[in-house]
C-alpha cells in the first residue's frame, strides 16, 4: 500500500524481498516455486544468510530464475555480534535499492 491509505500499489510495481536461512540452490522446494511464480509480476530478491570470510563487505547479486535475484552478503570473519550483523545487513539491503 502507498503512504496514502486510500490507494494500493499495483502488484507489478512492488519489489518482493525474502530473507532466508536457506540457500536458493540447495534444493528446489516450495519457497523457490512460489517466489519464481511471484517473479512473473515483480522483481523478487532472495537474500541468503551471510557468508563470513577474509573479505570485504559486499553483496553478490545474480539472477537465478527470470525476475528472481539471489543476494549473497559477504561479511568479514570478525563480525559476529548479532546487533552488528543486523545493522550491517540493514544498511547493505538499503544500498541495494538506491
Amino acid at each position: 500500500m502507498n503512504n496514502n491509505s486510500n490507494t494500493f500499489t499495483p502488484p507489478g510495481e512492488t519489489d518482493f524481498v525474502c530473507f532466508s536461512h536457506l540457500r536458493w540452490d540447495f534444493v528446489y522446494q516450495r519457497p523457490q516455486h512460489l517466489l519464481s511464480r511471484c517473479a512473473r509480476n515483480r522483481r523478487v530478491f532472495f537474500v541468503e544468510e551471510p557468508i563470513f570470510g577474509n573479505c570485504s563487505m559486499r553483496l553478490d547479486v545474480r539472477e537465478a530464475d527470470p525476475g528472481v535475484h539471489v543476494v549473497v552478503p559477504h561479511l568479514p570473519e570478525g563480525l559476529r555480534s548479532e546487533v552488528a550483523i543486523n545493522a550491517v545487513m540493514k544498511e547493505m539491503t538499503r544500498q541495494l535499492f538506491l
